[in-house]
């Protein structure tokens, strides 16, 4: 091999990784969490007047969801 294909290949393989990294790194953020800070503190508000442990926050049509992790109990938080 010469270095002209040398380098050919390795500058190759280096933008594959390069698209590799990058798409590993995009996040699709229309299934995220969209919440404003006020938004945030009303639901963590509400979750500590209730005692809620450790859960896992889901929007609905509602308003927002918390599944407790250990007990499984649900705790409904509205607009």
């Amino acid at each position: 091999m010469s270095w002209k294909e040398l380098l050919i290949y390795g500058v190759f393989i280096a933008v594959i990784i390069f698209i590799c990294f990058h798409f590993m790194q995009r996040q699709d953020f229309s299934t995220a969490l969209r919440l404003t800070a006020d938004e945030q503190m009303r639901i963590m508000q509400e979750l500590k007047r209730r005692s809620a442990g450790d859960c896992a926050l889901e929007p609905t049509d509602y308003g927002w969801k918390c599944v407790e992790m250990r007990t499984g109990k649900v705790f409904k938080v509205r607009k």
